[in-house]
């Protein structure tokens, strides 16, 4: 999807209401649920906890050995000289885990390990299979699965009747959370404003969930309780249904067009604001050539592209040392003295920090404030380990702290890396690379539970691991642009755009293309054709190209009638503006049974036109554009009256489409009424005649228009364009200027008289100038000095203007024909008397 599209669909977020009603419910509902999916993940921390125990050894013979004696957590007795056994075992009544539940210590201890790390392969699995689905069916169906899952299995897990079940099940409530931390995010995303993006991706829902997860492990310590708890919370999310809805650019995405729109009434209605165009959207989804029409996106097409593959590789390893190392350090909290319940509490009160990620976020960037928290995870991580390795004297308070220090980076580190990758993948495959990524951060969180069962034998060997591998995803992260402020992409295109044939022309190889290097491009039928497609020709659009930025309040209204403060928002508004003026689907084809209508407004500052025609058959009445353009006046032609202006710019106008005028009758558009009566009037003066012997050569009707009704020409008119064309004055080798040498023929009048005859006639019905034939001028009257004829005047106007007139009168004289009216009269009344076939019958008067 092209930028322009991608930045409409963040105006359109923004003009919904931008952090409204809608958006407040929506990030109640999916972020509110992430707690219950913490307390699924979580329980692990709790439920695999060893705790404190004792073993009642017996003898072979069966006597009780040493029975007064307490050996607590003791797999096996040493220095004894009797084989012993210890035929029951005795946990602690405060709390109840699953090592209690089914024995799980000494050579079955590897157990629990290891459920975690099922449970941790059961994300892996629900994040990647939530990113396909998520993108291949919607975001909304994705989410509601992912909960559906947590409230059954989560109920299944409190029944488990063995170890080996409850496994199973802990694999797919880990499916559960897996495939919810790939979903909520992007949905978020989608549908929060940019402004406010960081913000609400960087709520601590995750820390207060992990907190109250301590809370409730201190009064149920129980680990059934805890997950009959974690299923009973599921319940309130499903309320959400009837009020959040798909994600709109998810189905512009998909083209379902009339869906997304329907999506966006319904978010405005709820924030109490006015739905957007719905011609504009379907307007601006047309003009992206690359929106997805129902293609099921793959990983394989995040592969395919370099770009997204490069940024995959990068990020995978990031996400893989997150998983590492936020899931050691949470399920290996048993590892800390202290207090267990505590000590939860206090590493979720470390997450909950992570909200001023935002503040980073937006001021620094996201890259830099990945790499900042990743740099100082590593540095915390590999002075644990060395102490943990060291053993030192009092290292209990020391390991706790820098624990938790260590625990703080990692999760600011990993919510910064959360926002930075949700907006480096494009919309059509935002949720796969987000879920790949995700996935790839379950690798990670399997490990971990391992590393903590092989830190009870090499002490600090987990911290050393997670301090490497968070200082190399640092370096990493150099390697990828920054996303802050930049609106979201759409699809794969938008990153390497390809060039496209038109769908009417066949795609040919580049060795075999129709344009060399030294011809690239031809116009063939009014259209720009090149290697690269069909566009307009810059002549026909470059008034709107060219249209330079409004200046002031006044221009602004007259160009998009409101009044606010020009920002980057309204640059780019106005450049996607004049960029859908300019383009193809705006500009037609003539047609040429159709009547032309030439749209003419002359101001201060320079001319604007628009030709245009209507078709009755279009119930729309939309206008079919053909041309625009702009001039600028010269300075003297600024200081002209009201009328003699607006005369001017309808002959400039009628000249420059007169291709589509000559031979045709039209309609032209002022809003002068003093131009209607344009024959009737008595104009003097060599510019007027001028004006009117060009005129003279259509066929037309001039109609008023209201101001209101002619924004286009005026907005044209008024724009203050250095690069505009200034109007130029006709010259005699124009050849559109109708005084030209041509030869008339025997052209005979309604009264059977010769047109020559009338000419040459002393007296005739109608008083007219004498046609010279030989067009021999004396050489001391001829003026040859060139003169602008809008102003009768040059540098030395006086002294030619009584040449001029000098010369006049001695071709007068020297005629054998009488001039016994103006030269405007005559002119006028000989093409009033001629049939309106014999209009463009050109013959040279002589001045």
């Amino acid at each position: 999807m092209s930028s322009e599209l991608n930045e409409y669909l963040e105006s359109v977020l923004t003009d919904l209401g931008g952090l409204g009603r809608y958006q407040f419910i929506l990030t109640l509902v999916v972020l509110g649920s992430k707690a219950t999916v913490a307390w699924s993940v979580l329980m692990q921390a709790f439920g695999g906890v060893m705790p404190d125990w004792s073993c009642e050894w017996h003898t072979e013979s069966g006597e009780p050995f040493m029975s007064n004696v307490t050996f607590d957590k003791k797999c096996s007795l040493e220095n004894t000289t009797e084989k012993l056994d210890c035929v029951s075992r005795k946990f602690d009544e405060s709390m109840n885990t699953i090592v209690s539940e089914w024995d799980l210590v000494c050579d079955q201890y590897w157990i629990v390990s290891s459920i975690t790390t099922i449970q941790m392969f059961g994300l892996l699995i629900g994040a990647f299979v939530s990113g396909h689905v998520g993108d291949l069916y919607g975001r909304k169906k994705t989410y509601y699965i992912s909960i559906l899952i947590l409230l059954v299995f989560n109920v299944v897990g409190a029944f488990s009747t063995s170890w080996h079940m409850f496994a199973v099940v802990r694999f797919l409530v880990g499916v559960g959370c897996g495939w919810y931390l790939t979903i909520d995010i992007t949905y978020l995303a989608e549908l929060i404003p940019i402004k406010y993006r960081s913000v609400i991706l960087s709520l601590p829902v995750w820390p207060i969930g992990a907190m109250s997860n301590g809370l409730m492990c201190y009064f149920l310590h129980d680990w059934k309780y805890i997950q009959i708890a974690a299923a009973v919370c599921c319940l309130p999310w499903f309320l959400g249904i009837f009020f959040i809805t798909e994600s709109y650019r998810w189905l512009i995405s998909h083209g379902r067009i009339e869906e997304a729109y329907e999506v966006m009434i319904k978010i405005a209605k709820m924030n109490g604001r006015s739905p957007p165009n719905k011609q504009k959207l379907i307007d601006m989804v047309n003009l992206n050539e690359h929106v997805a029409k129902e293609k099921k996106y793959t990983l394989i097409d995040i592969l395919r592209n370099k770009h997204l593959l490069k940024v995959t590789a990068l990020l995978s390893f990031t996400w893989v040392s997150c998983g590492y190392g936020f899931y050691a350090i949470s399920f290996g909290v048993a590892q800390l003295s202290g207090n267990l319940y505590l000590n939860m509490a206090l590493l979720g009160l470390m997450e909950s920090t992570s909200f001023v990620v935002c503040y980073f976020a937006n001021c620094i960037g996201r890259k830099k404030s990945s790499f900042v928290f990743f740099l100082l995870s590593g540095i915390t991580g590999i002075t644990v380990g060395i102490v943990q390795f060291l053993d030192l004297s009092n290292e209990g308070v020391s390991i706790n702290g820098l624990a938790l220090t260590c625990k703080l980076c990692v999760a600011c580190g990993w919510m910064a890396l959360i926002i930075f990758t949700s907006e480096l993948y494009p919309t059509v495959v935002r949720n796969i690379g987000f879920g790949f990524n995700n996935t790839m951060s379950r690798v990670g969180s399997m490990i971990a539970p391992q590393l903590i069962f092989a830190s009870y034998r090499i002490p600090g060997i987990m911290f050393l691991l997670l301090g490497g591998l968070f200082i190399m995803s640092a370096f990493c992260l150099l390697l990828l642009k920054e996303t802050n402020n930049l609106a979201l992409k759409n699809t794969i295109n938008d990153f390497s755009l390809p060039v496209k044939q038109n769908e009417s022309l066949k795609t040919v190889d580049e060795s075999e293309t129709l344009f060399s290097e030294k011809s690239s491009s031809c116009v063939f039928l009014g259209h720009l054709i090149s290697k690269d497609g069909i566009r307009p020709p810059p002549d026909r659009v470059k008034a709107i190209s060219d249209y330079p930025q409004p200046k002031n309040i006044k221009e602004l209204r007259r160009l998009l009638e409101q009044i606010f403060t020009w920002r980057s928002e309204q640059e780019t508004a106005f450049k996607d503006l004049k960029y859908k003026l300019v383009n193809s689907d705006i500009l037609s084809f003539p047609k040429f049974d159709l009547t032309f209508r030439l749209s003419v407004d002359t101001s201060a500052r320079g001319i604007g036109y628009m030709l245009y025609q209507l078709d009755p058959d279009d119930e729309t009445q939309k206008p079919r554009i053909i041309r625009f353009g702009s001039k600028s006046l010269r300075p003297w032609q600024q200081s002209y009256g009201p009328t003699k202006l607006e005369l001017l710019g309808m002959v400039v106008s009628i000249l420059d489409c007169s291709d589509y005028l000559r031979g045709n009758s039209f309609i032209a558009e002022c809003d002068h009424q003093a131009l209607k009566p344009l024959y009737e009037k008595q104009f003097k003066g060599a510019i007027y005649e001028r004006w009117m012997s060009i005129l003279q050569q259509f066929s037309f009707e001039i109609v008023y228009k209201k101001a209101d009704d002619m924004q286009v020409p005026d907005a044209l008119s008024r724009c203050e364009n250095s690069k505009a064309e200034v109007v130029e004055s006709p010259v005699e080798d124009d050849p559109f200027f109708p005084f030209v040498e041509d030869v008339c023929g025997k052209v005979k009048l309604p009264n059977g008289q010769h047109f020559s005859e009338l000419i040459a006639s002393k007296v005739a019905d109608v008083q007219a100038v004498h046609i010279r034939t030989d067009n021999a001028y004396d050489a001391d009257t001829f003026i040859s000095d060139p003169y602008d004829a809008d102003t009768d005047a040059s540098d030395d106007n006086i002294r030619k203007k009584s040449v001029r007139k000098m010369s006049k009168h001695r071709r007068t004289k020297s005629d054998t024909g009488i001039v016994e009216k103006t030269l405007t009269t005559s002119v006028f009344e000989i093409y009033q008397f001629l049939p309106k076939e014999y209009y463009n019958c050109n013959v040279r008067i002589s001045h």
